[in-house]
């Protein structure tokens, strides 16, 4: 495309007045005169970009990138369609072939490309729009090959007289089968040779193994979409997975147990087990996978009747447990259960890291470090104090008379002036009358003679007359102090009132930590640790305890250990308490509920708890006959078999009968001694079905039973 000196100079003024390029490129191609020179440019092969060029302008030319086309996921019939056509066109192919072979043209090949081409993208076009597996298809192929299905036979007639001529007959049923399968296979739509062999193969292998099984048709089906399709298997394990997890949290939920709170190894085995039991098609006992969580966590293995806690496997057990020789196994199961939880216990007081030997010695160590703190504590008010009285201020004038005055009419109004030691009264007169000697420094002396006064006036640790009269006089001089300290301390730089204060509320702290905690109490009245640890331990105010814990953590945690371990050893001699060292699951009952779960929570922590409790729950679980076992415990029956035993053991009689009774016997033990988490009842159909099928498989099911091509076994002779 030629441009005209006049083409340019327009160009040139345009550039002059500020136009871009691509603004003049754009004027041109759109002005009625250039506009058909646009067009003949480009019929003639020229693109925009060369006739910019051409023009001596400088654009860029945005190139629109087709559309990429968007597939739709086929319709189910769509999918039957394609695959009716699979056979159809393998037909036609054939059919094809053989002309082909007699004309020498080449219709086969060239329908071979066009039908590959048509299914390739038919294929793109599922995989694209993400359809899933093409159960349509198989619908179709079965539908179209039914004539070839019909050939196939079942194995009813399988019925010579001898074992080689059912073999021979069934081997022939297969061979018919197998047959029936290649040719519907064969006749499959193929793009080359060594597809159609695989059709073949596959379909002569199905057609063999499907006439074989006798199971319902609509496993067959969940076994060929799992062929089928490369995710139908893990499909298949997600609703096991999720089946199993289902029965698990339902059987712990009624045990506030959550699944969440289980280790990896426990959630292991329960799956394990409780999916054994499904793909057995038993249901699932829920008492037996809450207690097979308890076992797991203790490493105990159970027999079948601790895991159920069924009665009559209960009586079984006992009974089997009794018997001369077969039973030993089961009765020394029944002996190391005994030993097994005494090591639990064992091992539990161990890991309190105590070190007391006894009581006495726990509550002597707790004793000791109390009232080392208490007289540490003691101490440093005691020098807050004498720091006070040393201080600049100790000179500032009390209101004195109005002090004696509160004080007498206080104890007029008591009726408690008789009551009050001569030395206090004399004291109170003396201040009265020369009130300009009563002093901060004087006030505090005073106190200190009224708390020695009110100490010696209690008997026997208890108030008297004498103790109220002492507190009358002190509460009256502690209002008049803490009148005169606001005062002071508002007015600043008395060092004496800011150090009493600071004494005052450190003396405090003491004191209320005392009276916060009983065992501090105890130690400061001077009690002896030999009671202590029922009272203050075992029982007493909860949150009393909690507080004299959190003290002793403070001041000595092996204090705190000791009482631990004591504890745990009274738990432990409690529940071992019997002359023959048996566990007993009731005294172990009554002494966790007679210490409490705030008492155990206070002292132990949560996973020590939970493994205590373990163990009771275990213990009850190993050793406590259910209620309805009626169990003879009187050996009745075990001596009448031990007695039919000692019968068989008589020479003669023992070499012919002895053998078989053992050999029923250690079965039954054997059995009794594994436990499983499946009950004698068959899992439901509705929760099968739900493993076994996903909605795909039903759907695909639904139809076929619709469309006639499955509804029972294929009888043909």
């Amino acid at each position: 495309m030629a441009i005209s000196k006049e083409t340019q100079a327009k160009i040139n003024a345009a550039r002059k007045d500020g136009y871009s390029d691509a603004e003049i490129f754009a004027h041109l191609k759109n002005s009625p005169k250039y506009k058909n020179r646009f067009t003949m440019a480009k019929k003639d092969g020229y693109t925009e970009g060369d006739i910019a060029q051409q023009l001596g302008l400088n654009i860029t030319i945005t190139v629109k990138q087709p559309e990429q086309p968007k597939y739709e996921k086929p319709s189910f019939l769509a999918d039957v369609g394609a695959g009716m056509d699979d056979v159809f066109s393998g037909i036609k192919q054939g059919a094809l072939y053989l002309k082909d072979g007699v004309t020498g043209g080449n219709d086969y090949e060239k329908f071979t490309k066009e039908k590959a081409d048509e299914k390739a993208f038919y294929e793109k076009a599922r995989t694209e729009s993400g359809a899933g597996t093409n159960f349509g298809r198989f619908v179709g192929q079965t539908v179209a090959t039914l004539p070839a299905a019909a050939f196939a036979k079942g194995y009813q007639g399988v019925n010579a007289a001898t074992k080689a001529g059912r073999v021979v007959q069934a081997a022939g049923v297969t061979g018919q089968n197998a047959l029936s399968g290649a040719a519907a296979g064969g006749v499959m739509f193929a793009k080359d040779a060594d597809e159609r062999l695989k059709n073949t193969q596959y379909a002569a292998a199905g057609g063999a193994i499907g006439g074989a099984v006798a199971h319902p048709i609509g496993k067959g089906i969940a076994k060929l979409n799992t062929k089928l399709s490369p995710n139908a298997s893990s499909r298949a394990s997600a609703r096991l997975g999720a089946t199993i997890d289902d029965q698990i949290e339902i059987a712990l939920t009624s045990r506030n147990i959550r699944m969440g709170d289980l280790s990896d190894d426990i959630l292991r085995g329960l799956r394990k087990d409780v999916g054994a039991a499904l793909k057995s098609g038993k249901a699932i006992n829920k008492e037996a996978v809450a207690r097979k969580v308890v076992f797991d966590r203790l490493g105990i293995t159970p027999t079948k009747a601790q895991l159920t806690g069924d009665p009559k496997l209960w009586n079984k057990q006992a009974e089997l447990a009794k018997i001369h020789g077969a039973g030993d196994p089961l009765r020394d199961k029944l002996i190391q259960d005994n030993e097994k939880l005494s090591t639990l216990m064992d091992d539990f007081v161990t890991k309190a890291d105590g070190q007391a030997i006894d009581q006495y010695g726990a509550m002597s160590k707790a004793v000791d470090a109390l009232d080392n703190h208490n007289a540490t504590m003691k101490q440093q008010v005691g020098q807050m104090y004498d720091a006070a009285k040393s201080a600049q201020g100790n000179d500032v004038l009390l209101d004195g008379a109005g002090f004696a005055n509160d004080a007498i009419t206080r104890l007029d109004a008591d009726y408690a002036m008789s009551s009050l030691p001569q030395n206090v009264h004399k004291l109170i007169k003396d201040i009265g009358n020369n009130p300009d000697k009563f002093t901060l420094g004087k006030s505090e002396e005073f106190i200190k003679i009224l708390n020695r006064e009110h100490k010696a006036s209690l008997q026997n640790g208890q108030p008297t007359s004498t103790t109220h009269a002492i507190g009358v006089v002190r509460d009256a001089l502690n209002k008049r102090q803490e009148q005169a300290m606001q005062g002071l301390l508002t007015q600043g730089n008395n060092d004496a009132a800011q150090m009493y204060n600071l004494a005052r509320t450190a003396h405090k702290m003491r004191v209320d930590q005392i009276e916060a905690n009983p065992l501090l109490k105890a130690v400061a009245k001077g009690e002896q640790p030999d009671k202590l640890f029922n009272q203050h331990i075992l029982g007493g105010n909860v949150a009393e305890l909690e507080n004299t814990v959190k003290l002793l953590r403070s001041v000595d945690a092996q204090a705190v250990n000791d009482i631990r371990g004591q504890v745990a050893k009274y738990i432990y001699d409690k529940t071992f308490s019997s002359l023959n060292g048996q566990a007993s699951p009731k005294n172990m009952a009554t002494a966790l509920k007679q210490i409490g779960d705030r008492r155990l929570n206070i002292l132990f922590s949560p996973e020590e708890v939970a493994k205590l409790k373990d163990i009771g729950s275990a213990m009850h679980y190993l050793i406590t006959q259910p209620i309805q076992s009626n169990i003879n415990n009187s050996n009745t029956a075990s001596a009448a078999l031990n007695m039919l035993g000692g019968i068989l053991n008589k020479p003669g009689v023992r070499l012919a009968l002895s053998p078989l009774k053992d050999v029923q016997d250690s079965v039954k033990v054997n059995r009794a001694l594994k436990g499983s988490v499946a009950s004698d009842a068959k899992a439901s159909n509705d929760m099968l079905d739900n493993i076994l099928y996903g909605e795909e498989e039903k759907k695909l099911i639904d139809i076929l039973t619709k469309l006639g091509v499955i509804g029972g076994a294929n009888t043909a002779k």
